[in-house]
This record gives structure tokens, sequence and C-alpha cells, in this order.
């Protein structure tokens, strides 16, 4: 570095240091005067004037100014309109937003216990703002103050939230949703839920109003249950009427159609109460109605057959599993409405709700009319709608329509078998004999998930066409073309076709599976995925078939973790089995030993384990 050069730096270090110390003395003399303001006792307009015309309206002003003002203050200042000008988001040239915070209001949260009224006063006075910064500084004082006042508050918050930036702090509204539902004012909390869960969040990300899942199901958990206890049937039928909206959202195909199936078995497999219900707020509204239907009924705000009612006027299967649910719990006081679901044939027939029905009929059975009971003994004698099964799969065998229907029956009597004649419970052990013991429904179901694919080179009727060798020999051996075109094909696009094809053809592919044996997981993870869907649709699978390929599913997610593979994003087989286990649908439909014969799948750790 040449002499001259190190002047200049020298010299532009003194300007610096000079232009430094004046902004400094310069802040110090401005402090300094605002120290002389702040003292004056007691403040008057004219101070607050004095604040208002003779200091820069920055934010190190206004900062250093309201957080040492005290209470007396208030009046002052709100007389000169200090609290009427709340600061607009900021546009980045980027196009981010920034929402700045605003010294005013945030002196109103701290002062809120020295002046509650003087507080409420001046907050009321904040006009609409975009800022969601400035609307969490009123939910803050709000929550300071007693819930008489904070009602005054509550439509000016309501009315900005969830605004158009988002809710900055989704667990300060439901805190103040309890607040006032608690304090007395139930019609102002159910108005703030109403305008906090109205838009409910995609399964990932976050809604318009920038809640994420996790968020919306701790807020429906905090303030369910005051809403419940504080508004009784209104809370609960928003609830209802928030499921509803999240099962559309859903199935976004579903406007104006008569279809009343909403894949609940997918995203719900088990009614009781998922740990996991954050990750979908399909699931966390329904522990929430759940758990609603049975606090309102303890509160006796709602008899049973009114909540049954209520959730009847929805159309979709998640709200027939609840009612079948409620009624396995609190049935035997309301035996007419049980007999009117458990003899009606269309929920009979429906597998959607086929574990709640079931358990519902062993729960129910003995409080049935005489009746009811020939009534349901009867359909079951007749059977599934074969024609059904029929038009679902067109070229099924014979047997596999027998086995069905044989399966569907045994199921059935099974559940209701203390209330069976003699010839009735002769027929039920043939079935049990021919078909194995029954599935133990008081056992949760896997999660599923679901597979996607993109451009696939095979459709499903092509694959279908395939013997199971020349399938294995396929996918064994097939590359993607090189391409850039979009959607490009590659392994993972023949998922889709891959699973419809195998679960078309459960019963002959499940005989055969160990041809799919050293498959990518690519492969691997569809056919899994596809024979569970026909396990659980009670098709008649070859378990013997099955065992040689989860075997080796097992190997392989042993060796990998074995290898000191710990990573989630790197353990290959493990990740592919976590959501996705095939478990004992087939329960006791393999002869032999051990466990009765039973092909048993557990999810450990996320490892497939055969027994």
């Amino acid at each position: 570095m040449d002499g001259e050069f190190r002047d200049l730096v020298r010299d532009f270090e003194l300007m610096l240091d000079e232009v430094l110390e004046r902004c400094r003395d310069r802040y110090v003399e401005v402090f300094a005067r605002l120290d002389e303001l702040l003292g004056a006792v007691p403040p008057r307009r004219s101070e607050a004037r004095v604040l208002k015309d003779r200091f820069r309206s920055n934010f190190v002003t206004r900062h250093y100014f309201f957080s040492r003002a005290t209470a007396d203050w208030i009046g002052p200042l709100r007389e000169e309109g200090f609290f009427a000008t709340p600061p607009a988001p900021v546009f980045g040239e980027d196009q981010s937003v920034t929402l700045p915070p605003w010294p005013e209001t945030d002196y109103l949260v701290r002062i809120s216990a020295d002046d509650p009224t003087g507080v409420l006063d001046a907050a009321r006075s904040v006009p609409a703002t975009e800022n969601s910064r400035v609307t969490w500084n009123l939910m803050q004082i709000a929550l300071a103050l007693p819930a008489d006042l904070a009602v005054q508050l509550a439509p000016q918050i309501t009315s900005a939230v969830p605004g158009e930036y988002g809710v900055l702090a989704p667990e300060a509204v439901g805190e103040l949703i309890v607040h006032l539902a608690t304090g007395g004012h139930p019609e102002a909390a159910l108005s703030l839920a109403k305008a906090l869960l109205a838009a409910v969040p995609p399964r990932r990300g976050r809604s318009a109003n920038r809640m994420s899942g996790y968020d919306y199901a701790e807020v429906l958990r905090s303030t369910a249950p005051a809403l419940i206890h504080a508004a009784g049937r209104p809370a609960f039928t928003l609830l209802c009427d928030l499921l509803e909206r999240a099962v559309v959202a859903g199935n976004p195909d579903s406007s104006g159609r008569a279809e009343t199936h909403d894949d609940s078995w997918r995203w719900r497999p088990a009614i009781e109460d998922d740990p996991d219900a954050e990750h979908d707020p399909r699931s966390s509204l329904t522990d929430a109605v759940r758990a609603a239907a049975r606090q309102i009924i303890g509160d006796n705000e709602m008899t049973i057959d009114e909540v049954v009612a209520e959730l009847g006027i929805h159309r979709w299967t998640i709200f027939t599993r609840l009612i079948l649910d409620l009624l396995r719990e609190h049935g035997a006081q309301v035996p007419v409405i049980v007999g009117r679901f458990l003899t009606d044939a269309s929920v009979m027939s429906d597998d959607q709700v086929e574990r709640e029905y079931l358990l519902l009929a062993a729960a129910g059975q003995p409080w049935l009319e005489p009746r009811d009971q020939q009534k349901m003994i009867a359909l079951i004698a007749q059977g599934p709608d074969e024609a059904w099964y029929q038009g679902w799969r067109s070229d099924v065998a014979t047997s596999a329509i027998d086995a069905y229907a044989e399966t569907w029956q045994r199921d059935r009597y099974a559940s209701i078998e203390p209330i069976l004649s003699a010839q009735e419970r002769a027929c039920l052990l043939m079935l049990l004999a021919e078909h194995g013991p029954v599935p133990d429904r008081t056992q949760a179901p896997p999660a599923v998930v679901a597979v996607w694919g993109g451009n696939s080179p095979l459709s499903a009727a092509q694959i279908s066409r395939m013997t199971t060798d020349e399938l294995a020999e396929f996918l064994r051996t097939w590359q993607p073309p090189s391409t850039t075109t979009w959607p490009r094909e590659d392994h993972g696009s023949l998922r889709v076709a891959l699973t419809e094809s195998v679960e078309a053809d459960a019963e002959t592919r499940s005989a055969e599976a160990g041809a799919f044996v050293g498959l990518p997981p690519d492969y691997v993870g569809p056919i899994v995925e596809a024979l569970w869907r026909a396990a659980a649709k009670k098709r008649n699978l070859n378990w013997e078939g099955v065992r040689p390929l989860c075997a080796w599913i097992n190997e392989q997610a042993g060796a990998e973790l074995s290898s000191g593979v710990t990573g989630r994003t790197q353990r290959i087989w493990v990740r592919l089995f976590w959501s996705e286990e095939l478990i004992a649908y087939g329960r006791g439909v393999v002869a032999g030993s051990g466990r009765g014969g039973v092909w048993v799948g557990w999810k450990v750790e996320g490892l497939l384990l055969v027994g």
C-alpha cells in the first residue's frame, strides 16, 4: 500500500469520526431536551404539542420518549392525535414487506396496568391499519385489560384479523379468545374465533392469514373448550362448519356433487385422537369436533340427539364416522338412534365407515330393540352389494367376489355374536374357519400417504396386460430417456400407474409378489401401497406370496440402519415406509405356525417388521 493511499484512508476515517461525533452530539442534545420534557409534572397538552412540533417524528426520537413516558401522558398525547397515524407497511424493491414497530402502541402496552381506562380510550382511537404489528399491540393491550374493558377493543381487533399480511402471533389471538370467553363475553370471543379460523391452512405451508397447520391446531386446542363452555351450540356449529370447509378444500372437485366420500380413511385412519393432527387441519378440526361433542353433552348444553342432528347436517363421511364413534360411547342413552344407524344398509355397506360401524355394532347390539336386531341380522344375511364390487373391477374372479362377500358377513356377524341364533352362529363359525379370525378393530389402522408421478412411460392398462415376471423385468431394466422436456419420464413417474395397476390385480400380484424382490424403492413403495389399499378393501390377497417381499424390505431397512445412515433424508428404505405400513388386514388368512399363522406388519422406528 503506497503512502498516497494510506493518506486517503486516514483522511476518510477522520471525516467519518467527525460526522459520527456530530450525530452523537446532536442526539445527546435531543435526548437531553426530551428528558427535560419528560420531567413535566403533570404533563399538559401544551407539552404534548411541543413533542409534536419541535422534535422530528422519527423512530429513534419517538422510541426514546415513549419508552420513558409515564401513564400521566396518555390524555395529553391522545388529545394531540399521537395515536391516530400508525405506520403503514414498507415495501422493498425485492417485493418484501416490513411491518415497522410503533412506539406509541408499545407505550400503551407497557402502561396498561397503570391506567386501564386511559389506555383503552387511546387504543380505541387507533384507526384501522394493515400493519399487523400494531394489531398485535392492540391484542396485548386487550389481554392486559379486564375482560369487561377488553371486549370494547374486540370489534376493532376482529376487523383487523387476519389482515392483509397475516396474523403476527396466532397464539395471542387464541389467548384473547379464551380471555373474552371466560370473562363473560362469548359473542365477542366467537366472532374473533371465526375471523381467525375461517381461512383453513393447507396441509403444507401457510394459509392466506399466514397460519401454519401447527399454529391452527394449537389455537383450536387452546380455544375450543372455552368457546364450547361459554357459547355452547353456536361454538359447536362453528367447529362443524370449519371441518366442512376443510374437507371441501381437501376435495377441490367436490363442489355441487352428491358424493359424500372424503377419503378420510386416508388422512384420519382412526377416529380417535390423532397425536399428529397438526400436520393436517382436517384432522385437527376432527379432534376439536370430537372433543366438543362430548364436552357439550357433558355440560348439558345439547342433547345427544341434537349433537347427532348437527353432525348429520354435513354430508361428508368424516361426520358419519364421528356420529358412529359418539354413539359407541353414549348410545345406551339413545338406543333408537343407534338402531337407526346400525340398520341403515348404506351405512352398513360403506367401507369408509366400516371400522366405526363395527365398533358401534359390537358395543350397541344389546341396546337394540328385538326388531332392530333382527333387521340387522337380515341385512347381514343378504350380504354386500356385489354389483358395486364387480363394477369397481369388471374382470374380478367369481372366487374373489365370494371371498369379499363372506369376509364382509364374517366381520358383521362377529360384531353382534351375542345376539345370533344357533344357526347364525354356525354360519359364523364356518366363515371363521374359511377366512380366519376377524381383525382387531380396536387397533388403529396405519397412516397412508399418496403416491405421485409425472409423465409415465406406461399406462395402468398397459401394465395390467403384463405378467408379473414381465412387469418386474421391465421395472428392473427400464431407463428413462435423456430429455429436457417437461414433464420428464423418470423412475418416479411410474408410481401412479403402477399403484393403480397393482391394486386392480392385487390377488394375482400378491401371489407373485416375490418377483418384485430386488427392485428400487421408487417401485417397491407404490407396490406396497397398492397392496395396502387392496387389503383395506377386504380383497382376497395371497399373504404367503407377500411375505418374501416384506421380509426382503426388512433386510434392506435393517442394512441401511446398520450401515450408519442416520439422516432421515438419506435413509431411503426406512423413510420410504415411515407412513406406508402394510399391516395385518390379512390377519388369520395364512395357515401355519407361530402367532396362529398370522402375517403382521409393525412400525418400529419407521422400520417394517414381519413376524
